[in-house]
């Protein structure tokens, strides 16, 4: 028993040792457009799969793809607060009106 125990021990230890870090260099910054940040929690989200980029740019909801082209989703009526993507295709919304 006390040697499984040791076997496992070592195996735990040796198998930890196997991780590599990637070095990355950023070759190029691609502008997407005006980004609406005010009360945003989050001004800009990757989708899961990281092709696509939302982002608010004045009342619409915007994304970009990987390569910086930019396409309108929705016109806001409300200024946003949040947003989460819920899927690669789909995104869930928090507006809310500053009416006190």
């Amino acid at each position: 028993m006390r040697y499984l125990f040791l076997l496992n021990i070592i195996l735990l230890i040796t198998g930890c040792n196997f991780v590599q870090a990637v070095d990355f260099t950023i070759t190029e910054v691609i502008q997407v457009g005006e980004n609406y940040n005010v009360d945003l929690v989050s001004p800009a989200l990757w989708s899961p799969d990281g092709t696509k980029l939302g982002y608010f740019s004045g009342n619409q909801f915007m994304y970009a793809d990987t390569l910086g082209n930019s396409y309108p989703v929705t016109e806001l009526d409300l200024p946003p607060h949040r947003f989460r993507w819920v899927s690669n295709n789909e995104i869930i919304m928090y507006q809310c009106s500053n009416v006190f």
